[in-house]
């Protein structure tokens, strides 16, 4: 019986830190940000969602994905040239200077 009680012990122990916080999480599963949406991929249907018609910047991981994946499909020969309203756009890693050329 005692190997039994111990490995019930031990499973409590290891599981209690993932199953406690969950039960936690509330009706929005804890979800803190100001908007977002969560869509079926091939229905297109909304799932849930909260304020997400709100207009609001992008992140700057959205922004950072999106010129490396531009320069990287110019395919290397192209000259990129940023215009002035780079800096309109919060700033984000790149560190995008209006004018300067950059090769993709």
């Amino acid at each position: 019986m005692r190997p039994a009680f111990n490995l019930v012990l031990f499973l409590v122990l290891i599981l209690a830190p993932y199953v406690l916080p969950a039960a936690e999480m509330g009706p929005n599963g804890g979800i803190t940000a100001t908007s977002y949406i969560l869509v079926e991929k091939d229905t297109f249907r909304i799932i849930t969602g909260k304020d997400y018609h709100r207009r609001l910047p992008p992140a700057s991981t959205t922004k950072v994905m999106t010129t490396l994946i531009a320069l990287e499909r110019l395919g290397g020969e192209e000259i990129v040239i940023p215009d002035k309203n780079v800096t309109a756009i919060p700033r984000s890693k790149m560190n995008l200077v209006p004018g300067k050329k950059y090769r993709s």
